[in-house]
């Protein structure tokens, strides 16, 4: 195989269902195993720098792809079958993704492996004689190279101090759990899946239990994406003991949660998470039990059953039912209200002439959703306009009516 470098070309096949790659022209294998975590990049003399960036890259935006499809911001990726990647190295900053047809552009900086680092000679000579962070080097070593090792360096000696070591971490799997290391991934971190299915990434600062100090519920939050959006899942004794496997520590950290809540959603008693101020955006819901499985499962199977002609996919009533829980959704038994920050609408399964929606600015809804707090509980026929109408005329709100034809399809 090839180094990597730019103009690198490669096309792949993707499992949906299992998230492997595979080679549609019995090239490249060495970057497929390391993709699929069954190589290190340390234990081969073809792998790059370049590669961990492809391998990072594309995992990443199967992890965005796969949460805005879960907020239904995207169309979901097949389910259970094979789509093409591809990825062109354009330069040494930018790669060319290709997912299902859908094109991607990721830039970020160039990763250097621990054997690139090392291939630096002068570098341990430079730090005995004490240089510092020079835009000019005395050794004659282009500086870019030099900042790139003295980062690393720094890298390793935060690793020497800090109880949680990336170097010892480790692909463990229990029952229900998987933990993959990704190294990759800022200072390093772990991909945890349940039941087959990434759930996120956790980066080395998150890899920590968080307690709710009012119920007492114990979460993980990954805030890898960027702090646009964040995963969350709850913290159960098997995925506990096994993340400490994974991670070769006695003990988890933990600490209070802050700057989330835990929610309850009154009609099933199952928990999600929340960051205030994202009250109509969406959360994440916590299944910690079999009994909220069971009970999740069947609000997904009620919308879907109940409204065919507004949940069309089994898939869509999981969505409608995690936007229940976190407050986005009320049902009635002719339709369906959803309720978010810019716009409240109703939809009839059986006479799409009763439908309405109207938008809402942002500081409506700072009014209005200080008014539910207080009273949705007691709210009467929430699926007429009129009902909404008057309590944005009472709290000093305003509102714009969507009429019909200038709204789309028949998903919410």
């Amino acid at each position: 195989m090839m180094l990597s470098g730019v103009g690198t070309i490669g096309v792949y096949n993707y499992n949906t269902r299992t998230g492997i790659l595979s080679s549609k022209d019995d090239t490249d294998e060495e970057f497929i195993e390391f993709f699929n975590d069954e190589l290190c990049a340390d234990d081969t003399e073809t792998m790059n720098g370049y590669d961990s960036r492809t391998k990072a890259g594309l995992k990443n935006l199967l992890d965005i792809w796969k949460q805005f499809a879960d907020a239904g911001k995207l169309m979901a990726l097949p389910e259970d079958s094979e789509i093409e990647i591809s990825y062109e190295i354009t330069d040494s900053v930018t790669t060319a993704y290709t997912i299902n047809g859908q094109k991607f552009t990721n830039i970020a900086a160039m990763y250097y492996l621990p054997e690139e680092i090392l291939e630096f000679s002068k570098f341990p000579e430079m730090l005995q004689k004490g240089y510092g962070k020079t835009t000019s080097n005395p050794e004659g070593i282009p500086d870019f190279i030099y900042q790139k090792a003295l980062a690393r360096y720094e890298t390793f000696m935060e690793m020497a101090i800090n109880p949680i070591h990336v170097s010892k971490f480790r692909k463990v799997s229990t029952e229900h759990y998987s933990f993959v290391p990704e190294p990759d991934i800022g200072k390093g971190g772990l991909r945890i899946l349940i039941n087959g299915e990434s759930a996120g990434v956790f980066s080395v600062e998150d890899l920590k239990i968080r307690v709710d100090e009012k119920t007492g519920t114990r979460v993980m939050i990954s805030e890898i994406v960027g702090g646009a959006w964040y995963d969350a899942i709850p913290v159960t004794d098997e995925l506990e003991h096994g993340l400490a496997e994974a991670m070769g520590v006695e003990s988890i950290p933990e600490e209070e949660l802050t700057g989330y809540y835990i929610g309850t959603h009154a009609g099933t008693g199952i928990q999600y998470v929340m960051r205030p101020g994202d009250e109509g955006r969406g959360g994440k819901v916590l299944l910690q039990t079999q009994a909220d499985v069971e009970k999740y499962n069947a609000l997904a199977k009620e919308y879907y059953t109940k409204y065919p002609n507004l949940v069309s996919r089994p898939e869509f009533g999981r969505i409608y039912a995690s936007f229940e829980i976190c407050g986005m959704m009320e049902r009635i038994s002719t339709g369906i209200v959803k309720i978010g920050y810019d716009n409240i609408s109703y939809n009839d399964n059986f006479d799409s002439k009763r439908n309405w929606s109207i938008m809402l600015s942002e500081a409506t809804w700072e009014l209005l959703e200080e008014w539910l707090r207080e009273n949705r509980s007691s709210m009467k026929e929430v699926q007429e306009i009129q009902t909404w109408k008057e309590i944005l005329e009472d709290i000093g709100g305003t509102y714009e009516r969507i009429w019909p034809k200038e709204r789309f399809g028949k998903e919410l």
